[in-house]
This record gives structure tokens, C-alpha cells and sequence, in this order.
């Protein structure tokens, strides 16, 4: 499967190929990444995006044991809400 078409997929489709590791999530992340780049200039979603921790995130959660269902499910969060590592707005 081609990486772009891996950011148009749904949580319950990424999820068994993710817990099953026949994806990694780097490559789910870079599709996503692939994806805002290709489309944020005209959407204006992310007012903060660090494109280096979410490879990061994404090697470790690959070297790791699946914790869950979520497990390398990619997500943003709404910068209304206060986290410890991102801007507020």
C-alpha cells in the first residue's frame, strides 16, 4: 500500500495491522506527516507541529511492546487544551 493512502485510513483499520506489526507506525507517521505538509498551506489545521518528535515517537512505539488498541494510532490535539510539552493558544 502506497504511504499516502496510509493517512486516509480509519483508527479501526491502522490498529490490527499495527498490533499485529505488519505496519510499522513510522510508516503511519510519515504518511501523516506526507499528508500535513501536502495540505496545511490551504487547511491551516496545526499551529504547532514538531514533525522530528513524531518520528521519534514513532521509532520508540515501534521498538516497543503494544500497550493497547490506540497503540501508534496517530492524533492530534486541539491547542486549546494545555499540555505539558506544546503551546496553549
Amino acid at each position: 500500500m502506497p504511504s499516502e493512502d496510509l493517512a486516509r485510513l480509519s483508527a479501526s483499520e491502522l490498529a490490527p495491522r499495527l498490533r499485529q506489526r505488519t505496519l510499522r507506525v513510522i510508516e503511519v507517521a510519515e504518511a501523516c506527516l506526507a499528508r500535513i505538509a501536502a495540505r496545511d498551506e490551504e487547511v491551516r489545521a496545526w499551529s504547532f507541529l514538531r514533525p522530528e518528535h513524531v518520528r521519534a515517537e514513532a521509532h520508540r512505539l515501534d521498538a516497543a511492546a503494544v500497550r493497547g488498541p490506540l497503540h501508534g494510532i496517530p492524533i492530534g490535539i486541539k491547542d486549546v487544551i494545555l499540555t505539558k510539552d506544546m503551546p496553549t493558544q
